[in-house]
């Protein structure tokens, strides 16, 4: 929990921050993969920019020239 404090003398806002240490560790899984359009598989890198994109039940990358098609 943080709580932003006003200083009486200086009228300078100060940020104090509660830190909790955790007693028993926890972990993440994650999935994580290269970002590129569902339809040609290209991305970032071969200089195309990405949109998400809800089709059905799904979300997908489209890139810039599937994305400007109806699907």
């Amino acid at each position: 929990m943080s709580q932003i404090l006003e200083k009486p003398r200086t009228q300078e806002n100060a940020l104090i921050q509660d830190i909790y240490p955790l007693e028993e560790k926890s972990y993440l899984s994650s999935n994580a993969s290269i970002a590129s359009c569902y339809v040609c598989d290209k991305g970032l890198k071969d200089g195309h920019s990405l949109t998400a994109k809800t089709i059905g039940h799904e979300t997908v990358l489209l890139c810039n020239i599937h994305n400007s098609k109806n699907y």
